[in-house]
């Protein structure tokens, strides 16, 4: 079934839908953003781990987008390519504590 399936149950591998904010830089890649979700839907991403981060898969895919799904590879995170995280790091240092970066995640 090549429906995406979203959840925010630790230990579920999925992606979370709904707002996010970035609290921070992550420590399991180098150049990764820890996210803290706002609602219902994603409110245990914090605790999961979910974070903003560079795959090589999405870097080599030829196409015009900066993101693709990658499975249970990517373990709920937001994989995206080499030059798309730079950017998101970029952003992220210059927000503030009063003017936070927000992200929202949703499906069609």
């Amino acid at each position: 079934d090549a429906t995406p399936k979203f959840s925010n149950e630790v230990g579920s591998g999925c992606s979370s839908l709904g707002r996010y904010v970035m609290v921070g830089k992550g420590s399991k890649f180098k150049k990764s953003i820890r996210l803290r979700g706002l609602d219902k839907t994603n409110c245990l991403a914090e605790t999961r781990g979910i974070l903003i981060h560079s795959a090589g898969k999405v870097t080599r895919f030829s196409g015009d987008r900066e993101y693709i799904p990658i499975g249970s590879e990517s373990r709920g995170c937001f994989t995206v390519s080499r030059d798309c995280v730079t950017k998101v790091m970029e952003i992220y240092r210059g927000a503030s504590k009063h003017r936070p970066v927000m992200i929202f995640a949703k499906y069609k």
